[in-house]
């Protein structure tokens, strides 16, 4: 999570493993996200808990946003011609919508879900 909300670019897995944990320990992640059996859903409600504890303040505030990544090909999951705010005009990308925290005692994504086109 602390990998996907930061300002690094290019957030694939490998990237987000390098800065975080230092190259020796790329792989044991990468094999936790491709060949570990877990639920995200379990991972998701953990994460709320854990914020919930640690970060929790009456003056807080939601968000719920948008964001759209340009996909070349039909490779990834719900890819279509839509509206892409990244380039500012419809594109072929995925989207998806993103449920933020914020307090003076931190920030967390809360959930997500990616949007399923008409189509």
């Amino acid at each position: 999570m602390k990998g996907l909300a930061g300002e690094m670019i290019g957030k694939t897995i490998e990237t987000i493993a390098i800065a975080i944990l230092g190259v020796r320990k790329v792989r044991s992640l990468q094999h936790f996200f491709t060949g570990a059996s877990w639920e995200a859903t379990h991972v998701t409600v953990k994460n709320q808990e854990l914020s919930t504890a640690k970060i929790a303040d009456e003056n807080c505030m939601y968000t719920i946003d948008s964001r759209e990544i340009p996909k070349k090909g039909q490779d990834s999951a719900e890819v279509a011609a839509q509206y892409c705010g990244h380039l500012g005009k419809a594109a072929n990308c995925q989207s998806g919508v993103y449920l933020g925290y914020f307090s003076v005692k931190g920030y967390d994504l809360l959930g997500h879900q990616l949007y399923i086109p008409k189509p």
